[in-house]
């Protein structure tokens, strides 16, 4: 099995400051991921589960493993993982345990399904149309806005739910803060009144 690990310069520089790295393990600071997606000798990819990664990869019908760090990663890594294409490896878990990315990478390899999946998927993206059907859609919202739209709870998705929740929540909070900071500030003045004349 052989790696390309891409690394950003920072990361390259403390790479070679360690010392040598096998043989089978190239780095660069840059590659062009959908022309390597592309080549056949690709068996899967290692990614923090970012939303590009994860669409190229079902694009190319490539199998992943898949650790996520923030953001839309996390979701993203446990959709592929449902769906039979990933690997998931939590950060945290394979700093720990270097033998968890050697496990994960074998599966990579050995577990035809992740494959089959991959393939299964890219087919059906396919026939939705792909990339040039998406970008009709989204033209199409533009031009035509996209009221007719629904989605969950009467047009909000359950995670928006919860941020707006958590925003009136908050502003809720703040009037309540700004009022009773305000009256305190009215008393004090008043008091501060009272006892000048008084």
């Amino acid at each position: 099995m052989r790696f390309l690990l891409v690394l950003s310069k920072n990361q390259l520089e403390l790479l070679q400051q360690d010392g040598e790295l096998p043989s089978n393990v190239r780095v660069s600071s840059f590659v062009p991921q959908l022309e390597l997606l592309g080549h056949a000798s690709l068996v899967g990819f290692h990614t923090h589960g970012g939303a590009n990664s994860v669409n190229d990869a079902v694009v190319h019908g490539k199998p992943i493993v898949c650790s996520p760090f923030d953001g839309d990663q996390p979701e993203n890594c446990l959709r592929a993982e449902d769906a039979g294409f990933a690997v998931l490896v939590q950060p945290t878990a394979f700093m720990h345990n270097v033998a968890l990315l050697s496990t994960a990478y074998s599966r990579l390899v050995s577990d035809s399904s992740l494959l089959d999946n991959a393939r299964r998927l890219q087919q059906l993206s396919q026939l939705a149309g792909g990339r040039e059907r998406a970008a009709d859609i989204v033209l199409a919202h533009a031009r035509l806005g996209s009221a007719h739209l629904t989605f969950e709870r009467q047009g909000i998705e359950h995670y928006l739910l919860y941020l707006v929740s958590a925003y009136l929540v908050w502003l809720l909070l703040r009037w309540w803060y700004d009022r009773h900071y305000q009256q305190q500030q009215l008393r004090q003045a008043v008091d501060k009144h009272k006892s000048k004349r008084g």
